[in-house]
């Protein structure tokens, strides 16, 4: 046996039991899971596990532990040390233990004595884990390339599975059963099945295949296996005997039994219960859609994309949970209330728009307020209205008292797209320091209104902007001196002067930047816009990171650029995808990138801090929104699987050296090859040891900066080894900071 891989899971482990340690002496840095919190949605439930009288739902939100005799609801995610919240299967073993299997994030065991997550096992941190099946000490783990057999006391990987029978090899195993002292694993192509007593599961030809289309859920009741299929419910009664088709012409893709009867849920969300052989018919009293189901007692419960629900019991409480796990643009009512957008415009599944009162999420939809389910984005004025931007249903407007109106076509200056007028798409809408509301009309223009209910309002047509007609806008930030910058998907952005009278259009004028225009540009396809206050432009684009400094003359109508600098991947940022940007109490720069999260140093454009979901406590690496609050010190994150919040007011966020390591532990195998130490004390030369107080190497450092690189060679030219190293950083002040990280040879 090759023990390799095993020292370097040992490695690992002891090394995130290190590199977790704050160092003494420092405050909670934002990467310690105490400066954060999570948000998620579990009511989207596809799969049910009954332990005693509790329900555990997984979802792609994490798990929702339901008990049945209180009626609570405990949440985790990955914050509680769930492997992931992308959660996609649960077994439970003989001394209670849960076990949860999650996409590409490794599997989780819940442990029952202490009630708490134990560290993740990383074996299946690449694979989606499908099924999971408990036989004493043996967990069966189904994967996107077979079976493995984990040894749950030796918490190892005992052997795998990957060729059941005939299948072809690497087949992905959708469920699991136990049955006639055989273990039976179902796929896409059919069915396999080896006895348990066999000397080598692993040898192909021990397995006996069946064919079926599809396989997604096995269920033994007494000497039958029903097995749900693509095309329908089939039984099995022994080994050789062939597939009797039970139930015809629906997709199944979960069974259960209550109170002797089989139940089973179809791919269009309908529930059937078998009255007899071949004998099934829908349940008629169930009303909208159901994705699993599992009897405790007499009842039935059922996962629904709405929550949990019952039959033959009471009703559990709602949830109030926001309707997705996408979060893209956000806003702050005077109130403290916050409201998100659920998407970015219409490619992907529409959700109204949430509100979180602190405890509570309410949704607006269709069904209670909105004209679209498209909510693309959203703004609260400074009188208490709620601005929802639509696309192509136009602006739905709250105001104090509660109640919604639609502006449109019929009774506002917004327009539809030439093919169809009465589409009408919201881009971004904004208030100005002036108090006057705009709003983006895509192929259209800007919108100035003078509030709600409105009085006057004006268009800026494309042209007045400075786009072609049919070029498409995106989002737009309003400077404090009223100045508009407006975003575009294709073209760059564009700098827009309404003359400081809004509602007078002569006064207007445009200037574009585009590679062409201006070269420097990194891209012209321009997804954040940022003004500091100091009146510098951040432009986050599909290629790096823009800050410009300049000026701009209303009386000669020009912008004089001073500075153009460039950050990128080189410089730090974990991906040169911008996606939002922000501005904290302190005026340093927060990055949302398509691969974690960085704070930028206000003055030098230094990264302060790189925040991933393996160093810190954020949801999820894909950064679609950021919203700074500055009442409460907190930095709110919409990413594309959940909501977090970091609060800066229990986090060191750069008032002074706080110094991280990205990546932190740095694996060798990744093709990475540097290793950035920021926060630190400017100009800081840093010293690297081993902990056995060795030099490593010494790294000059550059006078203004607050960050170093390494190539993790040492002084001599070598390539270092696997371990924990400690760093010295003396800046030029004399300020000093320490702290460590760790290497690991994965090669």
């Amino acid at each position: 046996m090759n023990a390799r891989p095993y020292l370097v899971i040992l490695w690992f482990a002891i090394i995130m039991a290190v590199v977790a340690r704050p160092m003494p002496g420092l405050a909670v840095s934002p990467q310690s899971l105490d400066a954060w919190e999570a948000y998620t949605s579990v009511s989207d439930m596809h799969r049910l596990l009954v332990v005693d009288h509790e329900l555990w739902a997984i979802s792609s939100g994490g798990i929702l532990r339901y008990d049945t005799q209180t009626r609570q609801y405990q949440r985790y995610t990955r914050l509680d040390g769930l492997a992931g919240n992308l959660v996609s299967s649960a077994a439970s073993d003989p001394s209670g233990d849960l076990w949860f299997g999650t996409a590409h994030r490794g599997l989780s065991r819940f442990n029952a004595a202490t009630q708490r997550f134990q560290p993740v096992f990383r074996e299946f941190e690449h694979l989606r884990i499908k099924a999971l099946l408990v036989h004493g000490n043996q967990l069966y783990v189904g994967t996107g390339r077979g079976i493995s057999a984990f040894m749950t006391d030796r918490e190892e990987v005992r052997e795998n599975y990957r060729q059941l029978g005939s299948l072809p090899r690497d087949t992905a195993v959708h469920a699991l059963a136990l049955f006639k002292d055989r273990l039976w694993a179902g796929t896409d192509r059919g069915i396999g099945s080896v006895p348990l007593d066999s000397p080598n599961l692993q040898d192909p030809g021990n397995w006996h295949t069946i064919f079926a289309n599809g396989v997604r859920d096995f269920l033994v009741v007494r000497d039958t296996l029903f097995v749900a299929t693509r095309t329908g419910v089939v039984t099995l009664s022994s080994v050789d005997g062939f597939p009797y088709r039970e139930l015809a012409g629906v997709t199944a893709v979960d069974l259960a039994t209550r109170a002797g009867q089989v139940h089973l849920v179809d791919a269009d969300g309908r529930l059937w219960v078998r009255h007899g052989r071949r004998n099934w018919e829908p349940r008629e009293d169930i009303r909208g859609r159901v994705r699993a189901a599992e009897s405790l007692g007499d009842a039935l419960w059922l996962a629904t994309p709405q929550g949990l629900r019952v039959l033959g019991d009471e009703q559990p409480p709602p949830l109030h949970d926001p309707a997705a796990n996408r979060f893209y643009q956000m806003t702050m009512t005077p109130a403290g209330d916050l409201w998100v957008a659920s998407v970015p415009k219409d490619n992907v599944p529409p959700q109204g728009v949430y509100r979180f009162d602190g405890e509570d999420w309410t949704v607006y939809n269709t069904s209670n307020a909105l004209p679209s389910n498209f909510a693309n984005s959203v703004t609260a004025d400074t009188e208490g209205n709620i601005w929802v931007g639509t696309w192509g249903r136009g602006l739905a407007v709250r105001d104090t008292a509660g109640a919604w109106s639609v502006l449109n076509e019929t009774n506002s200056p917004l327009k539809g797209i030439d093919r169809n007028p009465n589409f009408v798409v919201i881009t971004g809408v904004h208030q100005d320091p002036g108090g006057i509301v705009w709003a983006g009309n895509i192929h259209v223009g800007l919108i100035a209104m003078d509030g709600f209910p409105i009085q006057r309002a004006v268009l800026y047509d494309q042209q007045t902007i400075g786009l072609g007609i049919n070029r498409d806008m995106g989002d737009f930030v309003i400077g404090p001196d009223g100045l508009k910058w407006i975003s575009t998907p294709l073209d760059g952005f564009v700098l827009f002067d309404d003359g400081g009278n809004p509602f007078e259009v002569r006064d207007a004028h445009s200037q574009v930047f585009n590679t062409v225009t201006e070269p420097r540009l990194t891209s012209d396809r321009v997804a954040a816009i940022l003004v500091d206050r100091n009146g510098r432009l951040w432009v986050g684009t599909d290629n790096g990171l823009n800050r410009i400094t300049g000026s701009y003359s209303q009386p000669t109508r020009s912008f004089t650029t001073d500075e153009w600098r460039v950050f990128n991947t080189a410089g730090g940022l974990p991906s040169n995808a911008i996606t939002s940007l922000a501005e904290d109490g302190h005026g340093h720069i927060w990055v949302g990138t398509e691969n974690g999260l960085v704070q930028m140093d206000r003055r030098t454009g230094a990264v302060i801090h790189a925040l991933n979901t393996d160093n810190s406590g954020l949801i999820d690496n894909h950064v679609n929104s950021l919203l700074y609050d500055t009442a409460a010190r907190r930095l709110w994150i919409g990413t594309n699987n959940g909501l977090s919040l970091l609060h800066l007011d229990r986090a060191r966020d750069g008032t002074g050296p706080v110094a991280s390591v990205y990546p932190n532990p740095f694996v060798l195998r990744t093709g990475m090859t540097q290793l950035t130490i920021t926060g630190l004390p400017l100009g800081a030369h840093v010293a690297i040891f081993t902990v056995n107080g060795e030099r490593v190497r010494h790294l000059e450092g550059t006078p203004g900066q607050g960050s170093v690189v390494w190539d993790t060679l040492n002084d001599s030219g070598y390539r270092v080894s696997s371990g924990i190293y400690l760093y010295v950083a003396t800046g030029e002040d004399g300020r000093t900071v320490r702290g460590q990280f760790a290497v690991i040879d994965g090669r």
